[in-house]
């Protein structure tokens, strides 16, 4: 999404929540442009590893809106 974040950080944020009691609500996209199929078998690796932590509300496949990235750069 090139939000400037890595899934690392975003482990540690729901790591960070848990140990603070917050709840955190949030959800998967899949779906991005130039995602292969290696990209799947890495998040797939990852899941067991992070059972403990909250999960993801819902799961869902990209939207492109206007002004965002993907919808501005949609060439490259």
């Amino acid at each position: 999404m090139r939000k400037g974040v890595s899934a690392l950080q975003n482990i540690q944020l729901l790591k960070w929540c848990r140990e603070l009691g917050l709840d955190v609500y949030y959800h998967v996209i899949w779906g991005f442009p130039g995602e292969t199929a290696e990209d799947y078998l890495e998040m797939a690796k990852l899941i067991p590893l992070i059972t403990h932590l909250q999960p993801p509300m819902v799961g869902s496949i990209i939207r492109i809106d206007r002004f965002s990235p993907n919808f501005d750069q949609a060439e490259t």
